[in-house]
């Protein structure tokens, strides 16, 4: 039932919810090559993207593009590093996708993990080379939802190939929230391919992933020194310096896409450079409101939703800090900050952590500022913040 907005093209995401899918993660990426990590997200496919002409007649596809075509569209338009997988997994002539099951199998997984792999230029074991069995041993979720008491099984492929990982916490199972894992130092191998990235290092995996990373974990942390795997959101992304990573991925499903508008991800929000003539809207339906995080030594957490009337479908959200000596500009996540707020507006929140502890002194005047039909506006003073 999640997928079939998509399939049959009804419901779609808004053009300015689609522009703020790709900034949220245009804004991760930037937090990420920050701190010296490479960074890619990709999208797995929704089963009926690649199997489509096994859903049932009654349900008549949709003409047009939905909304990866749409999201895609847009991340190239904001130079997002993304992989896209659906080519390499309709490339392989064997079933990739479970069929008691929405997720990918074994082998749709190891079709995954090569394709990111080839992405970071990462050497890497290829499991087109490795043989595998098919064994009928893997419980389907949709065959628990359909048939609770059921028993079957379905297929999966199992490679041959030895498992030289070793989980560092106490994993049970691969659904787990959070997966740590490391190799011993003889079974690795970091050697990147020919003539692309040459010089890079790739000892440490952080993985943001949803049920599909499932199966995707074994075959990540094969190929990893260390790895660390977390189904957690909003993505907290002090995990990239916490466990030093050298490559972070963001696996999210197809289906699961308008989850990017939902929760500001953890990190600092990023310094800009603004020049533009910005004009006064006057009287403003724009809110904002700024708490402490606790725990943090002066992070200061700023959100609530831009006035429509004054905001593009492609315009960012940005944070201005008005001192007495000092004018500091911030670009926001536009992202409702409490994914349980049924009432927010997903297309016009917005939200941002900065880390006051670094900033000058001053009595600082707090606005926002969005672009319509080219022109920059500002809400005017919505807030105030000492720095003593």
């Amino acid at each position: 039932q999640e997928t079939m907005n998509d399939y049959q093209k009804r419901n779609l995401l808004s053009g300015r919810e689609i522009h703020n899918c790709a900034t949220v993660v245009r804004l991760i990426e930037q937090g990420v090559e920050l701190q010296g990590a490479e960074f890619a997200f990709t999208v797995a496919p929704n089963k009926n993207t690649l199997y489509g002409k096994y859903m049932p007649d009654r349900f008549e596809a949709g003409s047009g593009e939905g909304n990866l075509e749409h999201l895609i569209a847009e991340m190239k338009k904001q130079k997002v590093h993304y992989v896209d997988l659906r080519t390499p997994l309709r490339k392989e002539k064997n079933q990739v996708y479970h069929k008691l099951d929405t997720h990918w199998n074994n082998l749709g997984a190891s079709i995954a993990c090569e394709t990111l792999l080839d992405y970071f230029g990462k050497d890497h074991i290829h499991y087109e080379n490795e043989s595998y069995v098919w064994k009928k041993n893997f419980s389907g979720d949709l065959q628990g939802m359909l048939f609770p008491k059921s028993r079957k099984k379905d297929w999966n492929a199992i490679y041959d190939c030895p498992w030289t990982y070793e989980y560092v916490n106490n994993v049970t199972s691969t659904e787990q929230m959070e997966i740590q894992t490391e190799k011993q130092k003889g079974d690795q191998k970091d050697t990147a391919k020919e003539g692309h990235k040459k010089q890079k290092k790739h000892k440490s995996l952080v993985m943001y992933r949803d049920s599909f990373g499932n199966a995707l974990v074994p075959f990540m942390a094969q190929e990893y020194p260390k790895g660390y795997f977390t189904k957690d959101v909003p993505y907290d992304l002090s995990l990239v310096d916490a466990y030093k990573a050298d490559d972070v991925v963001i696996e999210l499903a197809q289906r699961q896409i308008s989850t990017l508008l939902e929760g500001v991800p953890y990190m600092m929000a990023p310094g800009v450079a603004f020049d533009q003539d910005v004009q006064e809207t006057g009287k403003t339906a724009a809110t904002m409101e700024m708490q402490k995080v606790t725990g943090t030594d002066g992070v200061l957490r700023i959100s609530g939703e831009t006035d429509k009337r004054w905001t593009d479908d492609d315009s960012e959200v940005y944070i201005s800090m008005y001192g007495k000596k000092n004018l500091l500009m911030f670009e926001a996540f536009p992202s409702v900050y409490d994914p349980m707020d049924e009432k927010a507006d997903r297309a016009y929140s917005y939200g941002a952590y900065i880390d006051t502890s670094s900033l000058p002194r001053d009595r600082y005047q707090i606005e926002v500022i969005t672009k319509k039909d080219g022109s920059y506006y500002t809400t005017g003073f919505l807030g105030k913040y000492v720095v003593t």
